[in-house]
């Protein structure tokens, strides 16, 4: 384990094999009895930040424990004051995916504990709670490490399978038109790295290598049995075929499906060649632009809607 201790100008405080510590105006700030050996913790030199505020700030750090639980164990041992009155606090921190340690310090602020056990921080590092707030016994303290950096890699962009209604085919039957085959593409990411773990990634750039070749396919009519379903009606950007095509979360591919407008009493016919919509309770067709269109503004979004097949 280790204590750190800074001032300017002198030598730090350092413990050699069963000796006291150093006698320093200083050292009359740290309990002799910390160097018990029962504690586990001892005296070493660590590098610190100069910019720093608080000058004289130490910090006894014991061992690592398993959980925050068995570090806050750690912390029923130690004094809650020095020989010479200086009053100590006693709490549990943590740094990026370390494992949780018992601090005994004499440090008033979570930035100047900080800086007494020598920790760099980066501009995008987060020190929780506040690291302005006044530290209290028992706290849990984090240095969570942030890090954004750029990458690129080389992706596989999948093909499409559009699927066609053709009235030459039989109930259930399909024929494939063109066989489809993945691209490929170059895509820069900003990437997030939280205690050294992926918690966000955004697409920057996309240099498309090898464009993809859209599958398509052609099927029959497959006739289910006649139903109907009322809820709301939402479109999607473009239809990647011509004619009126939507997304249904059961319907079979190929089916004909009536949409009306239950506000206006316009219909369209629509063929189901893709699923959703997911995710939005009521919503329960998902129409191509041109079909929403002849019910609906498009600016409109939704539209309450009766489809029946």
């Amino acid at each position: 384990m280790s204590v750190t201790k800074r001032r300017r100008g002198l030598v730090l405080l350092s413990l050699l094999a069963g000796a006291s510590l150093v006698r320093s105006s200083m050292a009359l700030s740290v309990p002799r009895d910390l160097t018990d050996a029962t504690l586990n913790f001892r005296l070493a030199q660590t590098e610190t930040d100069p910019s720093a505020h608080h000058s004289d700030a130490w910090a006894y750090q014991g061992p690592p424990a398993a959980t925050w639980t068995e570090a806050e164990g750690s912390l029923l041992r130690l004094p809650r004051q020095a020989p010479d009155g200086l009053k100590l606090v006693a709490l549990v921190i943590q740094v990026g995916r370390q494992r949780p340690r018992p601090v005994l310090t004499n440090a008033v602020t979570g930035l100047e504990l900080v800086g007494a056990l020598g920790l760099k921080l980066s501009e995008t590092d987060v020190v929780k709670p506040s690291p302005d707030e006044l530290l209290t016994p028992g706290m849990r303290l984090s240095v969570i490490r942030i890090r954004r950096v750029v990458e690129k890699a080389t992706e596989v962009r999948p093909f499409e399978t559009l699927i066609k209604y053709s009235k030459d085919l039989g109930v259930g039957e399909t024929q494939l038109v063109t066989a489809g085959r993945p691209g490929s593409a170059v895509r820069t990411y900003r990437v997030t790295y939280r205690n050294g773990r992926e918690v966000g990634r955004v697409m920057l750039t996309e240099l498309v290598l090898v464009q993809p070749v859209d599958q398509v396919m052609l099927t029959g009519n497959v006739n289910p049995a006649h139903g109907s379903q009322t809820g709301q009606a939402s479109w999607y950007d473009f239809c990647r075929v011509d004619g009126d095509y939507a997304a249904h979360l059961t319907l079979p591919f190929g089916t004909v499906v009536t949409v009306t407008n239950l506000d206006n009493g316009k219909s369209v016919t629509v063929v189901i060649n893709d699923r959703g919509p997911y995710g939005v309770p009521g919503r329960i067709i998902d129409l191509c632009d041109s079909a929403f269109a002849q019910i609906a503004p498009l600016s409109q979004g939704v539209a309450d809607v009766e489809i029946s097949w």
